[in-house]
């Protein structure tokens, strides 16, 4: 029985051993008691932190940066309209526009608005305005501006808009470019017309703005209620989003 017993004992002790060394062992810890956390779920990790970056409006790591501020100034009859006169019974049908596709521009790409004025106001009626005009295109005039920049270096990008006088730009927007240094910016055109289109008036600017990249420019028709889609459009053909 003694035998038989001890018998029993060792073999019980055997098992006893073989089990405690059977075991599996636990993944190790850093020395700084940190888990480790596998690639897959660093991966995870990263991709949550870029997403919550992203959701708050903060630039990621690859996020571009275009530098530089955005300018968008126009010349629009509207503003330069004598105190006084019923623009709203005497208008032409552009009067307003140019300034309402500025305002859609910085809707879409943001920027500072800027409006053109002249230090002369032209008559409210067509045909007297249309006269004085012809006569600014015929000579090359350069008329006075009453508004001014002091800060046209901060600007990378500046759109110009424009109603399309006698087939081109009004002989402001010439003094606007005159006024100002645009060598290494780039000039975007917009114009608002009921007839001829921007591509003399691009012409023009590219020549008078030395040392600037004029991107293609946009005809926008008056008498459209809402030129937004044709401005978002034109913005995606030329690269801008």
């Amino acid at each position: 029985m003694k035998r038989i017993t001890a018998l029993c004992l060792s073999v019980l002790l055997l098992l006893s051993l073989a089990a405690c060394s059977g075991g599996g062992q636990e993944n190790p810890v850093n020395s700084d008691s940190t888990p480790q956390t596998s690639s897959s779920e660093q991966e995870n990790s990263e991709q949550e932190e870029t997403d919550t970056m992203q959701s708050s409006g903060q630039p990621t790591a690859n996020e571009e940066t275009t530098g530089g501020k955005t300018l968008i100034a126009y010349f629009s009859l509207i503003d330069i309209v004598p105190e006084g006169a019923d623009a709203s019974a005497h208008a032409t049908p552009s009067i307003g526009n140019t300034e309402s596709a500025a305002m859609e521009i910085q809707r879409q790409v943001g920027g500072d608005l800027f409006a053109i004025k002249t230090v002369q106001t032209y008559p409210v009626s067509h045909r007297e305005a249309s006269a004085i005009a012809e006569e600014e295109m015929r000579s090359d005039a350069r008329p006075e501006l009453s508004t001014h920049l002091d800060n046209m270096d901060e600007y990378d990008t500046v759109y110009i808009g424009y109603p399309i006088w006698w087939y081109i730009e009004p002989m402001a927007i010439r003094t606007f470019l005159d006024e100002y240094d645009f060598s290494g910016k780039t000039i975007i055109p917009f114009c608002t017309t009921m007839g001829a289109g921007v591509e003399e008036s691009v012409e023009n600017i590219t020549s008078l703005a030395d040392g600037a990249t004029v991107l293609d420019g946009v005809t926008l028709r008056t008498g459209r209620e809402d030129n937004s889609e044709d401005i978002s459009e034109w913005l995606s053909d030329i690269g801008i989003k």
